[in-house]
């Protein structure tokens, strides 16, 4: 063994931060209100968005320096309407630059996830805020056409469709449909398209 490695094997490893408690931290700084649950790596938070009121958990993993944001749909998806959704939810993710949208298989509910790896990071509030921001922003958004879809007589394409009609000015509608069309996002980031 040479000097410089002994020199490496002698250097302790940085103390890293408690992510739970900068989470803690930085929800009672922005005022939002928890509960810790019976578990003590996972945290409850519900939002009140727009569209409906939403619960959600801070799932943290101090070992592996993970944080895992779920915010639940709350209605349930019936048996009868769960491919339709599904659908749906494979078209969504297909929009967002982070996280995804997913259907739980027992209770049948649409779950939004964003989640990042801090390694040997801290947890800077910018990030958690954007983890949040981003997590509760896309839960509240697509709600309505979620539930289009669940108590409508809506296809998912129909449903999305409407959405960017919706969202956008006329002007923008056409460039949004260029852009957000995966094959070209793949295609752009991969040389090649998915077709």
């Amino acid at each position: 063994m040479n000097m410089k490695t002994l020199i490496c094997l002698d250097q302790k490893e940085p103390k890293m931060e408690n992510i739970t408690d900068a989470v803690k931290d930085f929800l009672r700084n922005k005022e939002i209100p928890f509960e810790q649950t019976k578990y003590e790596d996972v945290l409850k938070v519900d939002f009140p968005g727009e569209n409906a009121n939403f619960t959600g958990f801070i799932y943290i993993d101090e070992k592996q320096r993970v944080l895992k944001i779920q915010t639940l749909s709350p209605v349930v998806v019936p048996a009868c309407k769960k491919t339709q959704v599904s659908c749906l939810l494979m078209k969504i993710n297909q929009f967002l630059l982070t996280g995804s949208f997913q259907l739980t298989v027992d209770e049948d509910l649409v779950i939004c996830n964003t989640g990042i790896i801090l390694g040997n990071s801290d947890l800077q509030g910018e990030v958690m805020k954007n983890l949040l921001f981003a997590n509760w922003w896309a839960i509240d958004k697509y709600f309505p056409i979620i539930n289009a879809v669940i108590f409508g007589n809506i296809l998912p394409e129909t449903a999305v469709k409407l959405w960017f009609e919706e969202l956008l000015d006329e002007d923008d509608q056409e460039q949004a449909a260029e852009t957000f069309k995966p094959t070209n996002r793949f295609k752009d980031l991969f040389g090649k398209s998915l077709n």
